[in-house]
C-alpha cells in the first residue's frame, strides 16, 4: 500500500441525467440528499443538456438507496455510463470544488 492511501477511502463521483430543469427544485433536491446521506455532496449542471446531477463521497454511492430517494423527490435519475473526461472539465472541477470549500 502506498503512503498515504487508506484502503475503501477513494473518492467516488457518480453522475446522472436528471429531469430537473430549475435552480429551485435542485436545490430542496441538494438539500434532501445531503439531510439524507450526509456523507454526500451533491450538485447540478443545469446548464448541461441532461440536467446532471454529480454525487460525490468517500467511499461507495449507494445507487440502490439513492434512485428511489430521489424519485420520492420528484427527480427521476439516470446513471450516465463513466466516460474519460477532458482535462479541461476536470480542471474546472477541481477549480470549482477548492473554491467552493475555501469560501
Amino acid at each position: 500500500m502506498q503512503a498515504g492511501i487508506l484502503p475503501n477511502r477513494c473518492v467516488m463521483i457518480e453522475v446522472f441525467k436528471t429531469n430537473i430543469t430549475s435552480r429551485e427544485d435542485a436545490e430542496k433536491v441538494i438539500a434532501s440528499i445531503h439531510n439524507t446521506f450526509p456523507g454526500y455532496k451533491a450538485n447540478f449542471d443545469l446548464w448541461d443538456c441532461d440536467n446532471i446531477l454529480r454525487i460525490q463521497t468517500v467511499g461507495e454511492i449507494n445507487i440502490s438507496a439513492l434512485l428511489p430517494f430521489l424519485a420520492e423527490q420528484g427527480c427521476l435519475a439516470e446513471v450516465l455510463p463513466d466516460e474519460p473526461l477532458p482535462i479541461s472539465t476536470i480542471r474546472s472541477i477541481v477549480r470549482t470544488n477548492v473554491f467552493q470549500e475555501a469560501g
